[in-house]
């Protein structure tokens, strides 16, 4: 019995079969080949008819050309040669050798004598006469109507010895010239010659009509044809692509008779030079056909023959079981076939012996790898943190017994990490599903590890909420992300000692002020000697105790400020915020530490600011450190900016303090901000330091709703700048 997979790989096998796919190859490469040759032979054949085509053109156009100025030309000179005779005798005999159907004198006034011919309606404008008299030698014009071209005129002046009395004008029948002309003399069909001159400024194309036989002018020369009348008429030569006056596609040929101001064009149907090409290609393409189907035949009756033997063998592979392995030799065509089923026959033993192999390793690793699940498992429940695995959808995969005592969940598995990590602000306030922290973990495939305590409590199903920590790392491949792996931490007591020592810090700082400001009241009643005078060395000690008196009074007002910051006993009092009165009371109060160091201090405003409400307490003790801070860490000698200035595009006020200086470490960026630090070279720069004032700023900023940022080089510059909100808390 044939299974059905076995069925469905052996219709599949022959759809795929080698018969198959030598006769559809063949085919194909018999189709390209074919209609290869016939597309060259297309081509080279109508490139070769075009070749000829275009010759053709040339010379007839060149003999035309030579035809009608050699005829005009004799004429003119028979006609200038009868204009120096002394005498017009015998008038009615030279007419009737030279060929005038009417000869005509003009005087300078215009008056117009018949000499010789017929003395009806002479075809003479004003235009014609005013174009003669420019003209100083011999003029060549045809006449149009109507009818068509009927007649031309030559002209030649009368001459008495050196003095022109006059001009001879000759008047001659145009049908003989034009049939002369404008006759194709071809084989061709199709061939046509055109006359185009310009009179008054307007291109005349002439044709010889079929069905009247007169030489009748073309009426639209723009239709196709407009731009190669001008080029010729302007005593240019050429062959070129177009179509005709009648809209059809030709090959033409042009060329200019400038001794005539005339151009004289030869043309014939793109189609009739085409044609025989065509023919060809049809030919080709059908006897190609026939060869195609003979062949892609007779390979599918090769193939057949070959691949017999092949399917058979095909057929004793795809009988073979994982555990049987049986293979019985079949063919013996003495050929490479028979090579080829003695090599499955020992192929199917090795991959007998190979099977059994992998199947005791594969065992072996099994045993391996549950032992080591189950280490695994065990150590992953003995952590003190709770840990929550979850796939790139937010489902919890993985949780082990920490986490579910800290989530009070034991259903966790197959739920969303929203739905089990309920997870709630400082404010109380359930967190938005799009800010959760895996959601943005696994949107940005970026680590949520937060430099601050965000003050997080998790909610239980019961509803009481237990203070945690919470970081979150992407489970990632490359660049993509696999999902999530989260640790979370009851920090219930961690947070309580924390608040009672800021509480602590804060009971000890007031304590601390009052004798602080009593020894500052009797130093600086000593210093100013009002309890009798000092020596020089008393003067310098009781100098000493005062600066550290001032030491300790600035550091007891920052442990202060902290402390009511963070224990949230600070009131944000929102008022409407004069910067240019803020800078200038802050920056005055630093006046004597900026001559000390020889530092100069620069406002940059704009001249119109938008007024904001905040808290000008906290701006004023953001921008005290941010300008001690720059004045600290300055060069000496060097300048300080304090810039104000407006993002309408956000919203914003951005108020940033610049100084050249000793500037950051890259290692100890992150740390700027943090509680008590200060970095490696403030230290030995500035001894005096807290490593509050900073501290004080960020959480300052926080509490009015602005962000805190700095950009630093080591020992060339920093910017701290503060971004405000228009809508400031």
């Amino acid at each position: 019995m044939i299974s059905k997979n076995q069925a469905e790989h052996r219709r599949n096998v022959w759809r795929s079969s080698l018969r198959t796919t030598l006769f559809f190859e063949s085919f194909v490469l018999l189709s390209i080949t074919v209609l290869s040759i016939s597309t060259v032979a297309f081509f080279l054949s109508w490139n070769e008819l075009k070749v000829q085509t275009i010759a053709q053109l040339q010379s007839m156009t060149e003999g035309k050309e030579a035809l009608l100025e050699s005829t005009v030309s004799r004429q003119r000179e028979q006609l200038s040669t009868l204009g120096r005779a002394q005498t017009l005798r015998n008038v009615q005999s030279v007419t009737t050798l030279l060929g005038f159907r009417q000869l005509l004198q003009v005087d300078d006034d215009e008056n117009i004598t018949v000499i010789a011919g017929e003395k009806n309606e002479l075809p003479i404008t004003k235009d014609i006469l005013q174009t003669m008299y420019q003209h100083e030698g011999t003029f060549f014009r045809p006449i149009v109507t109507k009818e068509g071209w009927t007649l031309y005129i030559i002209t030649a002046p009368r001459m008495n010895g050196t003095v022109r009395i006059g001009t001879l004008i000759a008047i001659f029948d145009a049908t003989g010239l034009a049939a002369l002309t404008l006759n194709a003399d071809s084989a061709s069909k199709t061939m046509e010659i055109l006359l185009a001159t310009s009179l008054e400024n307007e291109e005349l194309v002439l044709r010889a009509d079929d069905t009247s036989g007169h030489i009748m002018p073309v009426l639209d020369t723009e239709q196709g044809a407009g731009s190669m009348i001008h080029d010729a008429l302007s005593g240019n030569e050429g062959i070129i692509e177009t179509v005709d006056y009648s809209g059809i596609p030709v090959l033409a040929s042009y060329r200019s008779i400038p001794t005539l101001g005339w151009a004289v064009i030869a043309k014939v149907d793109l189609y009739e030079v085409q044609s025989p090409t065509i023919r060809l290609a049809m030919q080709l393409a059908g006897s190609g056909f026939m060869i195609i189907v003979f062949l892609s035949f007779s390979m599918y009756l090769l193939g057949r023959r070959i691949v017999g033997p092949l399917e058979e063998l095909t057929k004793k592979i795809d009988g073979l079981e994982t555990k049987r392995w049986r293979f019985e030799r079949s063919i013996f065509t003495g050929n490479e076939l028979e090579i080829v089923d003695s090599a499955a026959d020992e192929l199917t033993k090795r991959l007998r012996k190979a099977h059994e192999h992998l199947e005791s390793l594969v065992a072996e690793r099994t045993q391996e790898l549950q032992k080591q699940h189950a280490e695994d498992a065990a150590i992953l429940q003995s952590m003190d943190d709770g840990l929550v695995v979850t796939n790139t959808d937010g489902i919890i995969t993985y949780m082990n017994e920490m986490a579910e005592n800290l989530t009070s969940r034991k259903d966790a598995l197959g739920k969303t990490a929203e739905q089990v990590l309920v997870i709630a602000d400082k404010d109380g306030n359930i967190l938005d599903p799009k800010k959760h922290p895996i959601t943005e973990v696994l949107s940005t495939s970026a680590p949520f590890r937060p430099a601050k305590d965000p003050q997080l409590t998790l909610r239980k199903q019961d509803g009481t909420q237990t203070a945690f920590q919470i970081r979150v790392t992407p489970i990632l491949k490359g660049k993509r992300c696999f999902g999530s792996v989260a640790v979370i931490r009851d920090v219930t007591e961690e947070r309580r000692i924390d608040h009672m020592k800021s509480e602590f810090i804060s009971l000890v700082s007031h304590q601390l002020r009052t004798p602080l400001s009593s020894m500052r009241w009797y130093l600086e009643m000593l210093l100013s000697e009002d309890a009798g005078v000092l020596s020089v060395a008393q003067h310098e000690y009781v100098d000493q105790v005062a600066h550290s008196n001032t030491r300790m009074v600035h550091l007891v007002n920052a442990l202060l400020n902290v402390s009511r910051i963070e224990l949230g006993k600070f009131q944000v009092s929102p008022d409407t915020i004069d910067f240019g009165k803020l800078m200038q009371t802050v920056t005055s109060s630093f006046d004597l530490e900026l001559q000390q160091k020889e530092l100069r201090l620069v406002f940059d405003m704009p001249k119109r600011i938008i007024s904001i409400r905040s808290d000008q307490g906290l701006l004023k003790l953001i921008l005290e450190n941010f300008v001690s801070n720059a004045i600290k860490y300055s060069f000496p000698k060097s300048t300080i900016f304090v810039r104000l200035s407006e993002d309408t595009s956000e919203s914003t006020l951005r108020l940033s303090v610049t100084n050249t200086g000793i500037g950051i470490p890259d290692m100890q960026k992150q740390q700027i901000g943090l509680k008590l630090f200060r970095g490696s070279n403030a230290k030995t720069s500035d001894t005096d330091g807290n490593g509050l004032g900073l501290y004080i700023s960020r959480i300052a900023a926080e509490t009015i709703g602005a962000t805190f940022m700095f950009e630093s080089t080591e020992g060339k510059d920093t910017t701290f700048t503060l971004v405000i909100p228009f809508a400031s808390k």
